[in-house]
């Protein structure tokens, strides 16, 4: 424009122009055509009799970009990108969504409610050991722990992301985890099953040594039966060859 006009403030009029121009375009664009996130579900509506045969757990047929984080109950796996775009944020839940049905063969989800892991967080991992009656241990533990995090107003399952237990841990899992009582009632439960399936130390020292003495006694009987059969087959024996 410089070269063509002598006037200098030609060529500002020009760009101004074209930036108003470029702005209104835009407007216009953005209010005539939807996203392309609905234009994709749109496409998903009209392929849900299609989709509903097919099933993966290594691929999201949603977008055929990640692998599926959350499965449906009718088999169909997602993942949560796609979750987080065709779903409804949760009111106060942050990285909470809602879905109500499958977006690949329209069923209706039971639990429509998901709630992510931050991006600037990482899996929790809680492994609880058993023990028997030592499992009241990290069962104490998880009861200060509590008290601890009681500040923030949450309960203490959802602090964890994975949670795992072997034999008494197992059913610690299970009561915090899953029945969802607290630490202080499930060490309260813990110690009255404690009362009823195991033996004080004491009992159990008694028992045993009471069950090693009996099997020692036991054994000399035995002993000397075998003892006595003998001697009685050895004097026959000598009885019936003497001269």
């Amino acid at each position: 424009v410089n070269k063509v006009s002598v006037r200098p403030e030609v060529s500002i009029i020009i760009v101004r122009g074209a930036l108003r121009e470029y702005r209104v375009a835009e407007c216009l664009y953005r209010v005539s055509d939807p996203p392309a996130s609905k234009i994709h579900s749109r496409q998903l509506e009209l392929l849900k009799g299609h989709f509903s045969k097919f099933k993966s757990h290594t691929t999201c047929f949603c977008c055929l970009m990640r692998e599926p984080d959350k499965v449906f109950d009718c088999g169909h796996s997602c993942c949560n990108g796609c979750i987080a775009l065709y779903g409804n944020a949760r009111k106060n839940v942050r990285h909470g969504y809602h879905l109500k049905a499958c977006l690949l063969c329209g069923a209706s989800i039971k639990t429509p409610d998901f709630e992510f892991m931050p991006p600037t967080a990482g899996p929790r991992v809680l492994s609880l050991d058993g023990g028997g009656i030592r499992g009241v241990i990290p069962l104490t533990f998880l009861v200060g722990l509590g008290r601890r995090l009681k500040p923030l107003e949450l309960p203490l399952r959802h602090f964890f992301d994975y949670v795992c237990g072997t034999s008494a841990g197992g059913l610690i899992t299970l009561g915090i985890f899953i029945m969802e009582w607290t630490p202080e009632d499930c060490l309260q439960k813990f110690e009255a099953m404690a009362h009823l399936t195991h033996t004080t130390a004491g009992k159990a020292m008694m028992q045993t040594e009471i069950f090693i003495v009996k099997t020692k006694t036991k054994n000399k009987k035995k002993r000397r039966k075998r003892k006595k059969k003998k001697d009685a087959l050895r004097y026959q024996h000598f009885s019936g060859c003497w001269p």
